[in-house]
């Protein structure tokens, strides 16, 4: 299965031994996949959510 992010293999996690790779949301998917890879995952999909996240804080007058 392609990441569907970098479009890199997804290989198996070392750690967990999942071989699906991770959910992108809240980004978009390919026709392809729908699952990144762990490096996806940890560099963009996370940071990601965290501005959603922040955003959410913010508009709401909550501190970080």
């Amino acid at each position: 299965m392609k990441c569907c992010i970098c479009s890199r293999e997804i290989e198996d996690n070392g750690l967990t031994g999942f071989p699906n790779g991770h959910n992108p949301d809240p980004l978009p998917v390919t026709e392809e996949s729908d699952r990144c890879c762990d490096a996806c995952n940890a560099g963009v999909v996370l940071p990601t959510r965290l501005e959603a996240i922040f955003a959410v804080m913010k508009m709401r007058g909550e501190k970080e």
